[in-house]
């Protein structure tokens, strides 16, 4: 079977256009487990003359030995011993051409350190050491090291739906617990005097993974009040979920454990500032980053809400805030948490756990000044949508990009397939009319 050109030339197109639109991308990554100090095994040839564990030096040359590297997230510490007096330095980088720097040492010496700081966390790095001894002979150690994982400071999530319900003699504390997997406990901690802070900060009275605790140890007409930490595997706490409640005095009505809890009114100021005054005054985030315009946007189901307000918005330094998030369907189900306070970011601020439900949240920031007075409380909500509405939602805002690219690559594939083709049409006929000379001509 004859395959005309035309054909080919449109066969040859049409592979290019798909070459341009899903030309896949082959990354190599190799990965291997070396022994800093000891001669590296990964083939790669550190620097010219090297042989990863030190090239044979001259005879004059001081010899390197020793080579030991201490290891962080962020730095590294080179340690090595030269035979003979010499003058060192180090360079290194992410590639065997060691351009990210270099540290020259300034004095003779057999005992040699260097440390490289503002590395990458869990990256890996090549270096090499040169050492020059008073005569100008010089011996070269290349090597390669991986920084270290950063530590986990992250703290886990609050309990949620955290409630302290008075029964005749008792009163009930429940929750749900954070899902992190690295939760290991929590700890409940109890005062009469306000919430406390912090893990330290009270009575701790109760400490395990439940889902419920009875405490006993009450007096009637006395408040309570409650704060439960929870805590991860590397010694993390969440910023507190909190929760208060009382007993009816002998005097009072309320005898009946099925009966409304007892109204109690946290103290406020009667004339308090506006500050801050809104929603507009914090700012919200979800778990990977991304800054929210709660009035705007929507969060999908799944995620957890972190919100935070800079130090210099609130009145004072000893003042804190409380978040409250409702559940409108489900009264009983609010979570009270307590924001931390961030010493880096110079910040206030809290994360809820992940919500479960689509649906609309309400939220209330309670601020307290130093003397644990309420001067403000800002109002709001947040709509929490389903994975599939967020990415129906995330696609109409992503897919213009791609179709432009694609409908441009086919209509240059179709301007260069319509080229080709009336070109293969002018040739055809040239040589029909070339075919039909030369059959007169043989007539």
């Amino acid at each position: 079977m004859r395959i005309s050109r035309f054909s080919i030339i449109f066969g040859l197109t049409i592979f290019a256009s798909s070459l341009l639109l899903y030309g896949p991308a082959f990354v190599y990554a190799a990965s291997s487990s070396v022994q800093v100090g000891q001669p590296s095994n990964t083939g790669v040839d550190p620097a010219p003359g090297t042989t990863g564990g030190g090239a044979p030096p001259t005879a004059t040359a001081p010899q390197i030995s020793r080579v030991a590297v201490t290891l962080s997230y962020d730095s590294a510490t080179i340690n090595w011993v030269t035979n003979d007096l010499a003058l060192s330095r180090v360079s290194w980088g992410t590639s065997p051409d060691y351009r990210d720097g270099t540290i020259a040492g300034e004095q003779y010496t057999k005992n040699h350190s260097t440390l490289i700081s503002d590395l990458v966390a869990n990256k890996r790095y090549y270096f090499q050491i040169i050492s020059i001894g008073a005569n100008g002979a010089e011996s070269r150690y290349g090597d390669v090291f991986v920084t270290l994982n950063p530590p986990d400071t992250e703290a886990p999530s609050n309990v949620s739906e955290f409630s302290a319900i008075a029964q005749l003699t008792y009163i009930q504390l429940s929750w749900n617990n954070p899902p992190e997997t690295d939760f290991t406990f929590l700890r409940i901690v109890k005062s009469d005097k306000f919430f406390p802070l912090d893990p330290l900060n009270g009575e701790v009275i109760y400490e395990g993974s439940g889902r419920s605790f009875s405490d006993f140890y009450v007096t009637p007409g006395i408040i309570y009040y409650y704060t439960v930490f929870a805590r991860d595997v590397n010694g993390n706490y969440s910023s507190g979920s909190v929760a208060y409640s009382m007993i009816a005095s002998s005097d009072g009505v309320k005898t009946d454990p099925t009966a409304p809890a007892v109204d109690i009114q946290l103290p406020s100021v009667k004339n308090p500032p506006l500050f801050p005054s809104a929603f507009k005054d914090f700012n919200f985030s979800l778990r990977d980053g991304l800054t929210l315009d709660l009035e705007e946007s929507t969060i999908p189901v799944g995620q957890p809400l972190e919100i935070s307000i800079p130090k210099d918005r609130l009145p004072d330094d000893g003042s804190f805030l409380t978040l409250t998030v409702e559940d409108p369907g489900k009264k009983m189900a609010s979570s009270t948490y307590l924001f931390f306070y961030d010493q880096v970011n110079q910040n206030y601020k809290v994360k809820t756990q992940a919500f479960k439900t689509p649906k609309n949240y309400s939220l209330v920031v309670t601020v307290f000044n130093s003397t644990k007075l309420i001067i403000e409380k800002v109002s709001g909500s947040v709509e929490v949508v389903s994975e599939a509405q967020a990415a129906e939602g995330q696609g109409s805002q992503d897919e213009g990009l791609p179709n432009s690219i694609i409908l441009g690559t086919l209509g240059v594939a179709a301007v260069i397939v319509t080229v080709h083709f009336w070109r293969l049409v002018r040739i055809r006929k040239r040589l029909d009319a070339t075919n039909s000379l030369n059959v007169k001509e043989l007539k």
